[in-house]
């Protein structure tokens, strides 16, 4: 059992030596005191444990992460070897599955044979593809006053954002060595380079943007709940100063946009929480919508049609005194599928808007399956932690099955004005 209700980030980066200092120190703060986070970051020594033994360390730690988080990920899969094909296929799959993820390149994740071994370049050549991103070989190069001995640091300013509320109060990102993304599918452009911006390659060459699409620097990434921030210029990087004392910009500079990325990360990351507000959405419109049901069902006339047992409940409780209000939904459900009242709902309660009618003993055991899973959970938090139980996406499935059950039937009763 955990002792902290926490999220479980996996941290993928450039691997780090005891003679290098760490350059994602600011990130992994504000990702720890935002999403209440344990970070976990892969040993750097595979020696030390052997490869197979390794392998299967990364292997549990993916498959257990609530998100992934993964800079520069060229310099990981270099330093891992013949081991990155195995890597990159765990973390690809965890993407596919939906895990939310923050992925940063740098200049050293272009695709190069000179750097990269095939190997390496494969790799690569999935993570890109699984993103529906990759970046180009076009920088974005800009003199600004504050930095005028570099380049290529970059302002960007809320006409630049999709969702300029990511800017937060700083009202700019600061970017350094920006690198165009290019993008399909399902990735979409947050933050594009300003239009007088001067855009070069590699050789420091002027050349143009990619005819079609957006000089985008920072991608979002949205399908079926699932969330990924693509991004370039060093926005979760340390502000480093270089050997001239100029401290180029990064994630200090730029943390209102981060925690707001962050905050995203963590709303679609697969959590307790986060399954409990979705199963929550539909109990509450469950719980709502058979009280609407009862009271036209029944004419108003609802605690005469409670089993006994819930009616003697609402005699004899103080807290109850005779509130309907304080009624549970399993309450109320036990009243519709009691053999006794079942009549007055059997016509209509369909399971679809094709009309396809449930049994007694059918709406009996989808009431069972509710009660004994997400309500049970909803209504007593606690039980989570002592006795060890999840809300799962099968107990959110049959919440959204009673919803459309109780809905179907709603429309059925006001549209025939139906009468015991």
């Amino acid at each position: 059992m955990k002792w902290f209700d926490t999220m479980k980030v996996l941290f993928f980066s450039p691997l780090v030596s005891r003679y290098e200092e760490d350059r994602f120190s600011t990130f992994e703060k504000l990702l720890k005191d935002t999403l209440r986070s344990e970070v976990v970051r892969l040993p750097a020594n595979i020696s030390e444990y052997g490869a197979n033994k390794w392998l299967e360390l990364v292997h549990e730690e993916v498959l257990s992460a609530d998100a992934l988080v993964m800079m520069s990920p060229s310099q990981t899969l270099i330093s891992l070897d013949t081991h990155g094909s195995e890597v990159i296929k765990r973390v690809l799959e965890r993407f596919e599955g939906g895990v939310p993820a923050i992925i940063q390149f740098g200049w050293g994740d272009l695709p190069n044979p000179q750097r990269h071994s095939p190997a390496v370049q494969e790799n690569l050549k999935n993570l890109f593809s699984s993103l529906e991103a990759r970046p180009l070989d076009i920088r974005v190069s800009n003199r600004v006053k504050s930095f005028s001995r570099n380049d290529y640091i970059h302002e960007v300013g809320s006409d630049d954002l999709l969702q300029p509320d990511y800017l937060g109060d700083q009202g700019q990102l600061i970017v350094n060595q920006a690198h165009l993304l290019n993008y399909d599918g399902h990735s979409y452009p947050l933050v594009t380079a300003q239009e007088n911006v001067e855009l070069i390659n590699s050789g420091d060459e002027k050349t143009l943007a990619v005819p079609g699409i957006k000089p985008s620097i920072v991608l979002y990434r949205k399908v079926k709940g699932n969330y990924q921030i693509i991004c370039t210029g060093g926005l979760f990087t340390d502000s480093t100063p270089d050997d001239t004392g100029i401290k180029f910009p990064g994630a200090d500079q730029n943390s209102a946009f981060i925690k707001r990325v962050l905050e995203e990360v963590g709303s679609a990351a697969p959590t307790f929480e986060n399954r409990a507000h979705r199963a929550y959405r539909y109990f509450v419109r469950c719980e709502r919508g058979v009280g609407l049901l009862l009271n036209r069902v029944f004419k108003g006339e609802i605690e005469e049609n409670l089993t006994s047992k819930v009616q003697g409940r609402l005699r004899d409780c103080k807290d109850l005194n005779g509130d309907l209000g304080r009624l549970s939904l399993l309450d109320m459900l036990e009243a519709i599928r009691s053999g006794k009242r079942w009549p007055c709902f059997k016509t209509g309660m369909m399971c679809n808007q094709d009309g396809t009618l449930l049994s007694r003993k059918e709406f009996g055991k989808l009431v069972d399956k509710v009660n004994n899973g997400a309500r049970n959970i909803l209504a007593h938090p606690a039980k989570s932690v002592f006795n060890d139980i999840e809300i799962t996406d099968t107990d959110i499935e049959n919440l959204c099955a009673l919803d459309e059950v109780i809905w179907n039937a709603r429309l059925y009763f006001d549209c025939t004005s139906s009468k015991l």
